[in-house]
């Protein structure tokens, strides 16, 4: 199975390259229509341009730099002559999407996932554990996610809700003068200051969740509308197990839908709110939804 994808992924490596403009320009066109809104959103909230740059620079300077010696030294770089064959898609998404292909390092995982980190430079990481749970198809489809995810700059606005929440929390821990975080006030108490980190993290979990549907749906149609291919992936990475995704019922798996949106305490509700990736169920609706709409496939 798995050498008869991979030859198939290999033979269609060769892009029609008159194409790539109308792709790479369109793309942006499919991502979910709330993105815009809830990026401004954030935008609001991160204070001052100076600030922003303040928190990317720490991160570069710090975080990034602390990872790169562990990725490069316990995974394995991936490219046209090292594991050829997992390389291929990225050369291909590269081509439809005009954009230089990402380092990909493949390392030893316990969990499903392909994911993209860094920022400037960014890089895909690849579980071990992808390969075994995913056919090369659903592997295509996480891979284009996570190039979707850099195409739209998405991970500029992960690094910032991620930096911007710690110096929050530091300064909420020590009670220190929060002049600089928040706009408008000389001091804030420390029952304020935890107030608005909880609102702060309700939009950039709103944000995150949005992103996500935005990788769903442009990567949706970078493989073709293979809505099939896209779910099996989606339930692959949420269960993090081919026995339990190849032996769901979807439609039962779907209506869990109603009993998270009928959960009516405070404290359930911002569970839900607080959620930072989509729910499996609402994630795999929103997509069907988006495929129906766009180009009339259905799900049976």
């Amino acid at each position: 199975m798995w050498d008869k994808d991979w030859v198939l992924i290999l033979e269609n490596t060769i892009v029609d390259t008159s194409r790539n403009s109308y792709l790479a320009n369109n793309i942006l066109t499919y991502k979910h229509p709330l993105e815009d809104f809830v990026t401004k959103e954030l935008e609001d909230r991160l204070i001052s341009d100076s600030y922003k740059n303040q928190m990317i620079e720490m991160y570069k300077v710090f975080e990034e730099e602390t990872l790169m010696p562990d990725l490069i030294g316990k995974a394995i770089l991936v490219n046209e002559s090292q594991m050829p064959n997992i390389y291929a898609p990225f050369a291909k998404f590269g081509q439809l999407l005009e954009m230089k292909v990402p380092p990909v390092y493949l390392f030893e995982g316990l969990y499903t996932d392909v994911n993209a980190e860094g920022l400037d430079k960014p890089w895909i990481q690849i579980t071990a554990r992808t390969l075994e749970n995913c056919t090369a198809a659903e592997l295509e489809y996480l891979i284009a996610r996570q190039m979707v995810h850099i195409k739209l700059g998405h991970m500029k606005y992960e690094i910032l809700c991620e930096q911007f929440t710690k110096s929050i929390g530091i300064a909420t821990q020590y009670g220190s003068s929060l002049v600089s975080f928040f706009p408008g006030a000389s001091t804030l108490t420390q029952g304020a200051s935890e107030l608005y980190s909880l609102n702060f993290r309700l939009l950039t979990s709103r944000w995150s969740r949005v992103s996500e549907y935005s990788a769903d749906r442009c990567a949706l149609v970078l493989i073709g509308w293979d809505i099939e291919t896209a779910l099996g992936a989606i339930k692959k990475q949420i269960f993090n197990s081919k026995l339990l995704a190849d032996n769901l019922k979807l439609s039962g798996y779907l209506r869990q839908t109603e009993a998270i949106l009928s959960l009516k305490s405070p404290v359930a509700k911002y569970s839900v709110m607080d959620e930072m990736y989509p729910y499996g169920p609402f994630r795999m609706k929103e997509l069907i939804s988006f495929a129906s709409l766009y180009s009339g496939l259905s799900i049976h």
